[in-house]
């Protein structure tokens, strides 16, 4: 699935993806906190409830990408033996 967000003028617009520990801003993607949710009608109860699982995934993802790089880095810092 491919996601393209662009500004009033067409330019593409870059967000940063965060966990709920972040504040709103217009360029942090961040999930829907409980009181957002409570409150809604049940449709889009259930889109908040499914974006912020798909969101907390692509988090994940990232992290898992993070440790990664982190442990081959770690590597090349060793000393051969």
């Amino acid at each position: 699935m491919d996601f393209h967000l662009y500004a009033e003028n067409n330019s593409l617009l870059a967000l940063l993806l965060a966990d709920k520990g972040y504040p709103s801003s217009p360029y942090i993607l961040r999930p829907f906190t409980e009181p957002e949710v409570n409150g809604q009608p049940p449709v889009e109860k259930q889109c908040h409830h499914k974006f912020n699982k798909h969101l907390s995934s692509q988090c994940i993802t990232i992290e898992h990408a993070f440790g990664m790089v982190k442990g081959h880095f770690f590597k090349l810092e060793r000393p051969a033996t």
